[in-house]
């Protein structure tokens, strides 16, 4: 999944979902969230690559 990191797109997305992660992972003050939308932004992107 990560092979398109070279297109901006998917680095920025993939920034996002890492962002999102260690927010999760530090418990961030008041951080409730599983990172859903980011996940499934990357991939909707890297699925409508392959095609």
């Amino acid at each position: 999944m990560f092979l398109l990191c070279s297109d901006a797109k998917a680095t920025a997305l993939k920034r996002q979902l890492e962002e999102c992660s260690r927010r999760v992972i530090e418990e961030e003050q008041g951080v409730h969230d599983d990172c859903t939308e980011e996940l499934f932004q990357l991939l909707e992107f890297v699925n409508a690559r392959r095609f």
